[in-house]
């Protein structure tokens, strides 16, 4: 996989979204960091996140994220909002397609992923 498969399946289905319902960065930063190591995307980008991360251990409950094993402490978060909106906004921007964007979905603000510029709701 490269960013070249990524880009034609995201023009083979018009689109891609990479997470939908929630706004939790822990659980976005995650999303996208599956993205880049499933098309294998070459960015430093993809080890800043994962810095972000730490192993579950007993008895912190409420900071799970999508696999249930990682979560973002507390005193990271400031870090994972920054790097959420400037670093993972651009970087995905810059791999999308030409024609689409990255970002939130044009009606509904908490479905992220690629879309076609220009859509009309």
């Amino acid at each position: 996989m490269s960013k070249k498969d990524l880009q034609k399946t995201i023009r083979c289905n018009g689109g891609m979204v990479i997470s939908e319902g929630t706004l939790r960065q822990d659980v976005l930063l995650q999303a996208v960091g599956q993205l880049m190591g499933h098309y294998r995307l070459r960015t430093p980008l993809l080890k800043k996140i994962g810095d972000l991360f730490e192993r579950v251990s007993e008895g912190i409950p409420g900071y799970l994220s999508l696999n249930g094993d990682v979560y973002i402490p507390e005193e990271r978060w400031e870090d994972a909002a920054e790097i959420w909106a400037n670093d993972v906004f651009d970087y995905m921007n810059e791999v999308a397609p030409p024609g689409y964007y990255f970002g939130s979905s044009e009606g509904d603000g908490a479905c992220i992923g690629f879309f076609k510029e220009g859509f009309d709701v």
